[in-house]
């Protein structure tokens, strides 16, 4: 009965009723059955071909996923370029992460203090500082999860709540002193910068005159902030400088930025006034200062270059190869200079400037090590690609 009542397709296959055989009524879906109307198999044939498109696309940002949690791949994404004369003026640099190298082998790891897990996701970038309001020794971390965090050493111990208000990455962090209170400086994958009053917490100014994600700041004198993103230089809460600018630190009484053929222009930190430029080195990504030394980091070829204050020519080159990280400028035992390096299995060397000699060793339980500081006489800090904060003694 129900076969005679309901007119069919044009196929002849479906029962489904209510219309005449290849009748098309408004808002009328296409029948069940697996023959469709000519029109309803052009219709999936289009579908299938989205479909399939669709599908690839989801492959390709599988596989680009999959690179992103690769190490050497997330910190060439992260380019965070952290300028480590900030990472406290007031703290004093090592001969200290090498304070022991006199009396002990220098294969010797740094003895595990403390760690914590400080964020749920990768921890980009670390500064350590003495917090003016009550002379604590404190570091603050950025992460991928979109927060800062404070904590006390050698405890670890969290200050106050997860300082929210960038809705994207933390890729570089700075610290500055001004007018009796410690300010940290924040620089966001949001394209944004953000000024915090260390003492409580609170957001003090946000600038968002950049274009692109932020990939390095600076905290200049007077409480002023120079930031870097691939898209403009930032200096003072105007556009200096449109182009792409991997890196800004300051070094000294200079301020050195990084563009991305490799090339180093120093300016007057007060002023902004170019004062001297050097020659392209080649594709560059990282830049670090540290003790009156500015050290640049040319990924492809896996070379290192430092600079002296306002130099045009580096007094340095070592040649690191592919797959290393530069995460901070520190004294050496010997009275000279070193870098800590990252590699990746989380090994972390102290190489000597100039001579590019491994006065240290350390293996981290994380794959990668994203940035590090050394602080005070006896400490050097971790930042992890699994999220921790981990204190070492030498």
């Amino acid at each position: 009965m129900i076969a005679l009542l309901a007119p069919v397709c044009r196929r002849g296959t479906c029962l489904r009723g209510g219309v005449l055989p290849g009748q098309v009524l408004p808002g009328l879906l296409w029948c069940q059955c697996v023959h469709k109307t000519d029109a309803g198999n052009e219709r999936i044939s289009g579908l299938q071909g989205e479909l399939e498109q669709a599908e690839k696309l989801a492959s390709e940002l599988a596989d680009l996923i999959a690179g992103l949690e690769m190490a050497a791949t997330l910190r060439w994404l992260a380019a965070r370029a952290v300028p480590a004369q900030q990472r406290g003026a007031d703290v004093a640099v090592p001969a200290e992460v090498a304070a022991a190298l006199r009396e002990t082998s220098a294969d010797g790891p740094w003895s595990h203090v403390e760690h914590v897990h400080a964020h749920n996701a990768e921890v980009w970038c670390v500064v350590a500082y003495r917090a003016a309001h009550d002379a604590s020794l404190r570091l603050a971390t950025g992460s991928l999860d979109a927060t800062l965090r404070r904590w006390l050493v050698p405890s670890l111990q969290p200050v106050g709540t997860p300082l929210r208000r960038h809705r994207y990455a933390v890729r570089s962090l700075a610290v500055a002193q001004h007018v009796q209170q410690t300010l940290l400086v924040s620089a966001s994958s949001d394209a944004s910068v953000v000024v915090w009053n260390d003492a409580d917490g609170s957001c003090v100014r946000v600038l968002a005159l950049h274009t692109q994600s932020v990939v390095a700041v600076a905290a200049l004198p007077g409480g002023e902030v120079a930031s870097a993103s691939c898209a403009e230089l930032v200096w003072q809460q105007r556009v200096l400088q449109n182009g792409d600018v991997r890196g800004v630190a300051l070094c000294g009484a200079l301020v050195a930025t990084l563009c991305a053929d490799g090339g180093v222009t120093w300016r007057d930190a007060a002023t902004a006034g170019v004062v001297a430029q050097t020659q392209p080195f080649g594709p560059a990504d990282e830049v670090l200062a540290g003790l009156g030394v500015l050290v640049t980091f040319h990924t492809p070829t896996g070379e290192l270059y430092a600079w002296r204050e306002g130099a045009c020519e580096p007094f340095a080159q070592l040649q690191l190869g592919r797959g290393c990280l530069p995460l901070d400028v520190v004294a050496a035992a010997t009275g000279g200079m070193a870098v800590l390096v990252s590699w990746r299995g989380g090994r972390v060397h102290l190489v000597s400037l100039p001579s590019g000699s491994v006065l240290a060793r350390h293996r981290d339980p994380s794959d990668l090590v994203c940035d590090a500081t050394a602080l005070g006489s006896e400490f050097v800090a971790l930042a992890t690609a699994d999220g921790m904060l981990r204190l070492l003694r030498r």
